[in-house]
């Protein structure tokens, strides 16, 4: 039942539980399905009601043709008195276009605040005894999860999520156990739990709603489809929780078959399965190519996977939720695409990204801070933060954070703050990035999430380097290593290879590097002609560890050509800092002359403390190599004053501190290599000038 006991719109009203109808005062005499069809309208009212969830709804277990659903609507149209109010959306279906009051009492109340109820749907427990039923663990727990998210007062926790909050605990944990982890980490206000159970020849779908916001909320339905009874039992909740605003929560397809290999997908999703998901939504998708939820699913596992056709995918997906009105799939649709755009690094991709993101976030207004919307900010915060505006993505991870702070929300908030710290980093904020990671690090290893762990480990590794903490840079590497076979996805397992390239590059040793590309390289299939910018980069590290300038050199333009292509300022300045310090390192004038042109155009119209200290390191090296150790000193003195804390100024330092000594300045030595701090213990330049200086002072 609904949240209320009547509805009035128009000069009629609608009586729910006497199942009547009357118009200014009248009681008209209506058909039960056309009743039905009526109050369904009404119920899911402003969303269209489409053909295949009337033929579900009002005819279950029945073949009947579409003849029966328009013959229905020109009885309900005649009915109600005034046939606008039905309005038919062409080759979809039928929306109630008037305007409503629902009266009587709610049953069920959102939240006390006027938000969207915050609800997880845990596994589905199969108490059939019957092994070929076990996939509806996750799969049917999927549909469930897909069917309730269209109440646009209701705000679902993902299946991934739900898994993520649920992995610490053994799988026999008691129920109240498994409420209590997902409530507190995922910040809701409540868990659906259900069972599937046979009786005789039907099966018995069980649910109820767990904490004192869902009491009551409790059912059981017969059937003997799986795929069937969730369906009924989204639409049971929903009509339970509706506040006038509800949508269609119909099957993806009226053949069981195929609903039940769209829940197969939506299992493998949750694990991040995506290529053996993407394949069978094909499948379905190939039956049913007006479903807008197996459209939506499989053009998510396409974009997790980059796959070129995103975009075409996208693009057939948004014509179809706009005929339908769905700002919803709209704007979700547009984040997949937006993002397989950022991960891809695809030339002109972060532009169209960024406009996509634009787009997709206008069509997010009006569904506030659900999780989902709030993501899209991340996304859109990164893709931002890679086109060099770091003001506008401070604030939207800033927003982020706040909200997932304000809904309790612990496992997107690590995820955030894991973001802010990339940004902190980036502009030189070494100190604060790592205090960030960390924050994060103990969300991660608490959920056991064994690849973010990785990834963060290794994120900690370049920040502990760049504030001079080799040995517990050598230390987060090593642990990021140990869990290596955890990782799945590509864009991870680059960023990992990255960065204990870098760290490896400066505090380890060429065998270092090898092994952590040799445990990579062949299970991520990162070959020289099809692999991300970042495998580049590790190479060109490797490469430079081994002593092979050249082939680091070659390596590094090519990344920087990728940088340049995608739009990335910020990954341009990225890499050409590391240009700038290979040929800083070998001294070549021609080589570094053409990295010191490139960086002063990215500087022309992009601005970047690290690479602009970079340029003045690289600038200083040219004057040494002329024999002006003057100017050199003087440019190095201009660096510490401006630039960020980091590798770029210890090493400014470290050779300022060496020119003094040779001018027979060991006041001023001292002076120039003690902020040094820790560096001064880990870095073997900087050991040998302080023992060299130890030495002058003896003497």
């Amino acid at each position: 039942m609904p949240t209320y006991s009547s509805v009035a719109f128009g000069t009629c009203r609608l009586d729910l539980q006497t199942r009547e109808l009357r118009c200014d005062g009248v009681l008209r005499s209506v058909a039960p399905k056309v009743f039905d069809l009526i109050a369904l309208l009404v119920e899911r009212y402003p969303r269209v009601v489409t053909k295949d969830e009337l033929l579900n709804v009002l005819w279950p277990h029945q073949v009947v043709s579409e003849g029966a659903i328009a013959r229905a609507v020109v009885q309900a149209r005649k009915a109600v008195g005034d046939a606008t109010l039905i309005r038919t959306v062409h080759s979809v279906g039928y929306r109630f276009v008037g305007e409503l009051t629902p009266q009587g009492a709610a049953s069920v109340q959102a939240s006390a605040s006027g938000k969207a109820l915050r609800l997880g749907f845990l596994p589905i427990e199969n108490r059939t005894g019957e092994r070929q039923l076990d996939w509806i663990q996750l799969g049917l727990a999927a549909l469930a999860i897909q069917s309730l998210e269209s109440g646009a007062r209701l705000a679902m926790a993902s299946l991934q999520e739900i898994l993520l909050a649920l992995a610490p605990l053994p799988a026999n944990a008691p129920l109240g156990d498994r409420v209590e982890a997902a409530t507190r980490l995922l910040g809701l206000d409540g868990c659906m739990h259900a069972t599937l159970r046979r009786q005789g020849a039907n099966l018995w779908l069980d649910y109820h709603g767990q904490c004192s916001t869902l009491e009551g909320l409790t059912g059981s339905l017969c059937g003997d489809d799986p795929g069937e009874l969730v369906q009924r039992m989204a639409n049971d909740i929903l009509a339970s929780m509706h506040m006038g605003d509800g949508e269609s929560t119909a099957l993806v397809s009226r053949d069981p078959f195929i609903n039940q290999a769209f829940a197969r997908a939506a299992q493998m999703v949750a694990m991040h399965q995506f290529r053996a998901a993407t394949k069978l939504l094909e499948v379905v998708t190939e039956f049913e190519p007006l479903s807008l939820p197996a459209r939506l699913a499989h053009l998510r596992s396409l974009a997790n996977l980059e796959d070129p056709s995103t975009d075409a995918c996208a693009a057939a997906v948004i014509r179809l939720a706009l005929e339908r009105g769905d700002g919803r799939s709209q704007a979700q649709a547009l984040h997949a695409a937006a993002q397989a755009h950022v991960l891809a690094e695809r030339p002109g991709g972060l532009v169209i990204a960024a406009q996509q993101f634009e787009t997709a976030l206008q069509q997010a207004e009006p569904f506030g801070t659900e999780d989902w919307a709030i993501r899209l900010r991340v996304g859109y915060a990164r893709t931002e933060l890679l086109l060099g505006n770091f003001e506008q993505a401070r604030a939207l991870l800033e927003f982020a954070q706040s909200a997932y702070e304000a809904s309790a929300n612990h496992l997107q908030l690590a995820f955030a703050v894991d973001n802010r710290a990339w940004l902190e980093g980036e502009c030189g904020e070494w100190l604060r990035a790592q205090d960030l990671l960390e924050r994060a690090l103990r969300t991660y290893r608490r959920l056991n999430l064994q690849s973010a762990v990785a990834l963060t480990l290794m994120n900690l590794a370049v920040a502990s380097m760049e504030l001079g903490l080799l040995s517990r840079a050598r230390d987060y590497a090593s642990e990021g290593e140990s869990l290596l076979d955890a990782v799945q996805q590509p864009h991870v397992a680059a960023n990992i290879a990255e960065c204990a390239a870098c760290v490896y590059v400066v505090c380890g040793d060429a065998r270092d590097i090898d092994r952590v590309l040799a445990r990579l390289q062949p299970q991520h299939g990162a070959d020289r002609a099809s692999a991300k910018a970042q495998w580049h980069v590790a190479r060109a590290m490797a490469a430079r560890a081994h002593g092979d300038n050249e082939q680091a050199r070659q390596y590094l333009l090519l990344a920087l050509q990728m940088a340049q292509d995608a739009g990335s300022p910020m990954r341009q300045a990225r890499r050409l800092q590391q240009l700038l310090a290979l040929e800083t390192a070998v001294g070549d004038p021609s080589p570094m002359q053409m990295a010191q042109e490139w960086a002063r155009l990215l500087l022309g119209v992009f601005e970047n403390a690290p690479l602009r200290a970079a340029l003045v390191n690289s600038d200083a090296a040219a004057c040494l190599a002329t024999g002006n150790a003057t100017a050199a000193l003087q440019l190095l003195n201009q660096l510490l004053a401006s630039a960020p804390e980091g590798l770029v100024k210890a090493l400014a330092r470290m050779e300022a501190g060496r020119l003094l000594l040779e001018e027979n300045r060991p006041l001023d030595a001292q002076a120039m290599l003690r902020p040094l701090g820790p560096w001064l213990d880990e870095h073997p330049v900087a050991r040998r000038l302080a023992a060299r200086l130890k030495r002058l002072q003896h003497r």
